[in-house]
């Protein structure tokens, strides 16, 4: 359980937390022995015995207790007035993000959780009141903040607001057993780096889009629906109402992301895709909402709108999307496998399909322009009659082919090899 402090507020942090269990446990209690037992191994360096006459040192009882006690507070009051470090530092940010308060009870819990995840006395401590004291998780929440037990269920129930603001699964307090379990370790990994904006902590959940491949033009073929899905985007990023979701469907390959880049370029605006396994999509869309709060011109992406009405908790998950602050595009390849409930919601959707010959013939021109093999308006014309492409695998082949130098020939074997390691990639199961 022995751990060097790396720091001075480290420190401070940890004789705040001894103080406040040393005044919950009994003096002859198990639970006092351990503390005791933590804060010689947690580095503390607390001399308590010197406070104590000579019988009392081994007599495990009151006396020892209280001089435990005197000399934590000695040891606070040295180190008082400390700067908080980067992890606090980060905390902080994040709290203030999600409009938590920075000294509320819910970023006090939220420090904690932090913590007793990521530091190691505290994790020591927790398990150990845990195991061998077998003290339940909302007991040692309440030794370690000060909070009444039931204060701290509201916090992390699933109306409180660690749950509503993404910080814990809906039923995270049924489901895991110590506290230290608590938080998604992405998070945990993401608040111990430097941080100078929420986007650094919020970067694990997120993917930024990359330049698209296409043109806006090359989706002329999609009809008047594209030009009125731009037109309502870019009034939404411009004027900023809630709970406007657009669904983009299609079969796969036809290059469903590489159009919602592409249209997201067209209006002028930042797409952030959501990056989370499906069992914790619905806390990562609403740590991001809650995060992104008031980010001007971004569009949020969610790739595999198919699942959205297997989330836990289906009228909150509901609440998310009729009521999300950002312009959110969902996408799936057939809509009529989403949760009816959640299809309701969809203000418009756009169904993407591969180009015509002629508009490719136009890309791979573009394209291989671009990539410096400079195909004439014949050799272009054949590849796009030979291989029904997206903007986004045309892009690909190119690339490829010109760290190779490849002929146009063989640019066609590129690309059709890439279409089959997609055709695996987008095979279920």
């Amino acid at each position: 359980m022995s751990k060097t402090l790396t720091n001075d507020y480290e420190r401070h942090y940890l004789l705040m937390i001894a103080a406040r269990l040393a005044k919950r446990f009994p003096p002859r209690g198990s639970a006092a022995r351990l503390l005791q037992e933590w804060a010689r191994q947690a580095g503390l360096a607390l001399d308590w015995f010197e406070t104590q006459a000579p019988d009392a040192q081994s007599s495990g009882g009151i006396d020892e207790h209280e001089g435990f006690c005197r000399a934590i507070e000695r040891e606070r009051a040295d180190c008082s007035g400390v700067d908080t470090d980067r992890l606090q530092q980060n905390i902080n940010l994040l709290a203030r993000h999600l409009d938590l308060g920075k000294n509320a009870a819910p970023s006090r819990v939220l420090t904690l959780l932090v913590r007793a995840s990521v530091n190691g006395p505290l994790r020591a401590i927790s398990r150990a009141l845990e195991t061998e004291a077998h003290m339940p998780m909302l007991a040692q929440l309440s030794a370690m903040t000060g909070l009444p037990q039931p204060k701290l269920g509201e916090i992390l129930g699933s109306q409180g607001a660690l749950v509503t603001r993404g910080l814990l699964a809906s039923d995270g307090i049924v489901a895991h057993v110590g506290l230290c379990d608590l938080l998604d370790p992405n998070l945990l990994a993401a608040l111990q780096q430097p941080a100078n904006a929420i986007e650094d902590i919020l970067a694990p959940y997120l993917e930024k889009a990359g330049p698209s491949p296409a043109e806006w033009a090359d989706y002329a073929g999609l009809g008047p629906i594209a030009e009125i899905a731009a037109r309502l985007l870019k009034t939404t990023i411009e004027q900023r109402p809630r709970g406007v979701n657009l669904l983009v469907y299609g079969d796969a390959g036809v290059g469903k992301a590489t159009f919602c880049k592409t249209l997201a370029d067209h209006v002028g605006a930042r797409l952030l895709a959501l990056s989370a396994p499906q069992l914790r999509l619905g806390e990562t869309l609403r740590l991001v909402q809650r995060g992104l709060e008031g980010w001007p011109k971004t569009v949020i992406l969610v790739k595999d709108a198919a699942h959205i009405g297997r989330w836990p908790g289906k009228g909150e998950a509901a609440r998310l999307v009729a009521d999300n602050p950002h312009p959110t595009i969902w996408v799936c390849r057939d809509p009529g496998v989403m949760d009816a409930d959640f299809l309701a919601l969809m203000d418009l959707a756009i169904k993407v399909r591969l180009p015509d010959a002629l508009t490719r013939a136009g890309i791979w021109k573009r394209l291989s322009t671009d990539a410096g093999l400079l195909f004439d308006d014949t050799t272009c014309a054949w590849l796009a009659g030979e291989l029904d492409a997206s903007p986004a695998l045309i892009a690909r082949s190119l690339h490829l082919a010109g760290l190779a130098r490849a002929t146009a020939a063989e640019v066609l074997l590129i690309a059709r090899s890439l279409e089959k390691i997609m055709a695996k990639k987008n095979t279920p199961g």
